[in-house]
């Protein structure tokens, strides 16, 4: 299972002294293979090689997702173990509603982690910690300090404007959301680019993308957009502070780069408790959203994944160019 990348990962500048091997992990044989939850026994399962193309997105909860591209199975934002804390537990804790019950074994193999932003939603040190080291890690300079720290081996930083090219799909940052004080850069949206089969899908977690990032995907042709479409936002005493962008907001961003599909993040649906549970609030619904898409006439299809099931994101006819999602079927309906 073990070879040698077409060019290595290499080691972020800011912290001297260190050296990084280069990236000896390939992607897994998997793209044979279809991965399905199977409710009866909470694991993942293989089923036809027939799947071989089969482009796809799985949800994990959270802002935690898989993007498989023929062989090669990207996890983004992992958070696949434990809960979900910002600092103690009695002030903030984060339980997922459907995956709570999974182990690690459960989420199938994983060639490529990335990370848009160092939190603790995106990079998740409890399961960092389990992961096995040598995967090669591409993130934001925050969550590429965290790794360094936790002993990954092969890890490439991504700035604003950067790319990276990972076997055959290129990864581009783009300037995302400002989670810190005013004089830090912002965290990173990533672009997705596959050139067999073509294939391009922009994520921001946060649903904030400035304009001259949306001048710059608009020239780009957007197949998918993964982006949240409910917000949620601090309130106390009169105060607002937004943690993820309004569904107008969102909807601006739908209008510039009119994709072909929109993958809802649904990442503020979990069960929370601890202090900062009392203030934070959330506006919108993703059928409200569904309804405003519909009433724009865009050809934007909004998908419905299902936590822990692939969502077959462009149909493999016509090189992914026609629009459509269906979700893969299990063997029982394959067969």
């Amino acid at each position: 299972m073990l070879g040698i990348c077409s060019q290595p990962i290499v080691a972020f500048s800011s912290v001297p002294g260190n050296i990084f091997l280069p990236c000896s992990h390939k992607p897994s044989t998997c793209g044979t293979k279809k991965y399905f939850h199977c409710r009866k026994h909470r694991r993942i399962q293989s089923a036809s090689s027939r799947w071989v193309s089969c482009i796809s997105y799985t949800p994990f909860e959270g802002n935690s997702w898989c993007l498989q591209i023929n062989n090669l199975r990207i996890f983004v934002d992992p958070w696949l173990v434990g809960n979900l804390q910002f600092g103690p537990e009695f002030l903030f804790s984060g339980v997922k509603k459907s995956l709570k019950d999974w182990k690690l074994e459960d989420f199938g193999n994983i060639d490529l982690i990335v990370l848009s932003q160092g939190l603790p939603d995106h990079t998740h040190v409890p399961t960092l910690k389990r992961i096995d080291k040598n995967i090669p890690v591409i993130a934001s300079i925050k969550a590429a300090r965290i790794c360094h720290n936790l002993g990954f081996r092969n890890i490439q930083v991504l700035k604003h404007g950067d790319s990276f090219k990972f076997h055959s799909v290129e990864i581009s940052a783009y300037k995302g959301s400002l989670v810190g004080p005013p004089y830090e850069a912002p965290e990173n949206g990533y672009l997705f680019e596959s050139c067999h089969p073509p294939f391009r899908l922009y994520y921001e977690p946060h649903g904030n993308v400035p304009r001259q990032v949306l001048s710059e995907l608009q020239t780009k042709s957007i197949d998918v957009l993964v982006v949240p479409v409910v917000n949620a936002a601090v309130k106390w005493m009169g105060f607002q502070f937004n943690l993820i962008n309004e569904p107008s907001n969102v909807l601006q961003v739908v209008k510039h780069l009119q994709p072909r599909q929109l993958v809802p993040l649904m990442n503020n649906d979990l069960n929370i408790s601890g202090i900062l549970s009392y203030v934070i609030a959330s506006k919108g619904s993703l059928e409200e959203f569904e309804r405003s898409i519909r009433a724009s006439g865009w050809r934007t299809q909004v998908l419905k994944p299902v936590i822990g099931e692939p969502c077959r994101l462009l149909k493999e006819e016509s090189s992914y160019r026609v629009v459509g999602a269906t979700v893969c079927p299990s063997p029982q309906e394959q067969t």
